[in-house]
């Protein structure tokens, strides 16, 4: 399974849900549901991390959320709310707490009470490692004071941790060797897993695997994993006996699912127990148990409940009173989508009625338009190097008026920016404002991200004719353009279209020594967030990595401060100056890269 975007969700009473996801442009984005109202938010507060990290978010108190992620340095950084005041991170102003991990490492929290929280992340040794705050207290892992409780476990592995009273926590992990390990903690005794006692409890599943870990009582813990063979498996313990999955003994409860998918559980009451996966499918499944009955899903009776996501997707559950559950997981375009069950109702869900929450665009305009690129290897040919990049902005929504009507006729457009003159290495030039959407400076509407494709190349200047290449690019893209009209898939018609794109970048316009391509075009992929950020009057920065034989290009993040190439922004309704280093303007980004 690919990287895919997990999300975090909190509710703080029967009346509200909170959602939080960082984007893909590295920012932290928030929705809210309070009862009576619809869903609100799609708004960005802050932060700058490893795109579509995990973030954990946990409500200590009805008037309060915490947030942690594990940022691009390898540090947590956290923020806070609490009723009546803004986010503390808002402006970028998250709080950094030590610690140096894996870059976007999953840490696990738990508030045993309102006066308490304490972290769990794997550390780049294997070993996992706490902090812990007080009300009153700062948080003990500042200085990168975090302390080590043992284990040598798989790099950044998910810990899942179960408060059972206020003097107790236990924490679960899968080890290198498939084994799951667990070690606990009682109030004025110290954590059992210390110099690597960490305790197996059987099991044979793929290395750092997500276990998760419910406590359904105060007395009782399950656990779940999903194993090699795609089964859910389960142990359980409860106070006074052993393990269930002692010396390999877990049960399997059925499924067939992506080996290692992560599962999530609620427990409504002490009663009850109900498990969410996403299968091969793309379908989110679900089996529960009620005390006195077995599995439901037992013997492959997973029951579907509709949806179609990236297969083996994290699914975040939710039960915010003991009669519903809610569910989150992100589609494949990118945006949140919820099912939601009330005792006596069918799935909100099913039969594929998943429904989309903000942050949905609102129709605001916004321009897309090159920031910058960044030589990171000169090319080793006589003379300075003098690079330039092509775009082809398709249009999939655009209309013609005939007769008073829109009629529907996909557009396209081609733009060169440069060539720029005497580049060296390790140089970042910044890009006169020359939008690529919203032409002319005039802002335009981006409803749907899936309506618009950008196809961007790299070339260096030779003798060539840069701008007879353009009118090259526009031809041979609006003539795959009009063949591809019955195409209805988007991937199909965009490889079709690239292909054309690739076509024209291969064509020689001068001589004697014609212009250089660099690697094959890329597409430059806008999402829903980004559009959102750039309507609310943020910027929205994305990056393409071009590279040759003998050189690279490519723009630095500002804010990730990984390599990337030229940048492209959405800006709304007026030209925004570059700003490397600030997100003001609402705009979204690409770069290019260069050969030698």
């Amino acid at each position: 399974m690919g990287a895919v975007r997990s999300i975090a969700v909190t509710s703080r009473n029967a009346g509200n849900l909170d959602v939080f996801n960082v984007g893909d442009n590295g920012r932290v984005f928030t929705s809210w549901w309070y009862q009576g109202s619809d869903w609100a938010g799609g708004r960005a507060i802050g932060g700058f991390f490893p795109p579509d990290a995990p973030v954990a978010a946990i409500s200590k108190s009805p008037n309060s959320i915490d947030l942690f992620v594990t940022g691009n340095d390898g540090r947590v950084y956290t923020s806070w709310w609490y009723e009546g005041q803004d986010w503390s991170g808002v402006n970028d102003n998250w709080r950094p707490i030590g610690g140096f991990f894996p870059p976007g490492a999953p840490i696990t929290v738990a508030s045993r009470h309102a006066g308490n929280l304490d972290l769990f992340v794997t550390g780049n040794d294997g070993r996992v490692y706490t902090s812990w705050w007080y009300e009153g207290q700062d948080w003990s892992g500042v200085n990168d004071n975090w302390r080590s409780i043992g284990g040598f476990f798989p790099a950044g592995a998910p810990i899942s941790v179960t408060s059972r009273h206020a003097g107790n926590l236990d924490l679960f992990i899968t080890g290198n060797d498939g084994r799951v390990y667990t070690s606990w903690w009682y109030e004025g005794q110290d954590w059992s897993g210390v110099n690597d006692n960490w305790r197996s409890i059987g099991g044979f599943f793929p290395a750092g695997a997500p276990v998760e870990a419910i406590s359904k009582s105060p007395n009782s813990i399950d656990l779940f994993i999903t194993g090699n063979d795609g089964r859910v498996y389960t142990s359980w313990w409860y106070e006074g006996q052993e393990w269930s999955g002692l010396n390999d003994n877990w049960r399997s409860i059925g499924g067939f699912f992506p080996a290692g998918a992560p599962i999530s559980v609620t427990s409504r009451h002490a009663g009850n127990l109900d498990l969410f996966i996403t299968g091969h499918d793309g379908r989110v499944y679900t089996s529960w148990w009620y005390e006195g009955q077995d599995w439901s899903g037992v013997n492959d009776n997973w029951r579907s409940i509709g949806g179609f996501f990236p297969a083996g997707a994290p699914v975040e559950a939710i039960s915010k009173s003991p009669n519903s559950i809610d569910l989150f997981i992100t589609g494949n375009d990118g945006r949140v989508y919820t099912s939601w069950w009330y005792e006596g109702q069918d799935w909100s869900g099913v039969n594929d009625n998943w429904r989309s929450i903000p942050p949905q665009p609102s129709g605001r305009a916004i321009n897309v338009a090159l920031e910058s690129f960044r030589c990171h290897t000169e090319t080793d040919e006589a003379g300075a190097d003098e690079p330039y990049i092509i775009v082809a902005a398709i249009d999939l929504r655009s209309t013609v008026n005939v007769g008073g009507f829109g009629l529907p006729i996909p557009a396209s457009r081609a733009f060169v920016y440069g060539a720029f003159e005497d580049v060296d290495e390790q140089e970042t030039h910044q890009v006169p404002f020359q939008p690529v959407w919203g032409l002319n400076g005039e802002a335009r509407s981006l409803q749907n991200p899936d309506d618009t494709i950008f196809l961007v190349g790299l070339m260096e200047w030779d003798d060539g004719n840069a701008q007879a290449l353009r009118n090259l690019v526009a031809a041979s893209v609006n003539s795959a353009l009009f063949a591809s009209l019955n195409v209805t898939d988007r991937s199909t018609r965009v490889n079709l279209l690239m292909q054309a794109f690739n076509g024209a970048l291969q064509t020689p316009t001068g001589g004697p020594s014609t212009d250089e391509w660099v690697g094959l075009g890329q597409e430059l992929r806008l999402v829903t967030a980004d559009v959102i950020l750039a309507e609310t009057g943020g910027t929205a920065r994305r990056s393409l990595r071009f590279q040759g034989t003998a050189a690279t290009t490519r723009l630095p993040s500002p804010f990730a401060q990984r390599p990337t190439s030229p940048v492209w922004t959405p800006a709304s309704g007026r030209q925004h100056g570059c700003r490397p280093d600030v997100a003001l303007a609402r705009r979204r980004s690409c770069s290019g890269g260069r050969r030698r």
